[in-house]
């Protein structure tokens, strides 16, 4: 699952340049900040709840 995939994310103004601030200091692009984040949200998740397998991903992208 390593390819990539483009989406519009919406953010406001003042947020989207506050989180560009951050990321400067960790010496990140918003774009790789923002991947980042969700590796992190998705590890923490997986933590809590159990690993989410590649049927799980099927099975939800399925009944979309």
């Amino acid at each position: 699952m390593d390819e990539k995939i483009r989406f519009t994310f919406w953010v406001d103004e003042y947020s989207y340049r506050k989180y560009s601030y951050v990321c400067s200091y960790d010496e990140r692009s918003v774009n790789s900040g923002l991947a980042w984040l969700i590796r992190q949200y998705v590890k923490s998740f997986e933590q809590k709840n159990g690993e989410i397998t590649k049927r799980d991903i099927e099975n939800y992208f399925s009944q979309k």
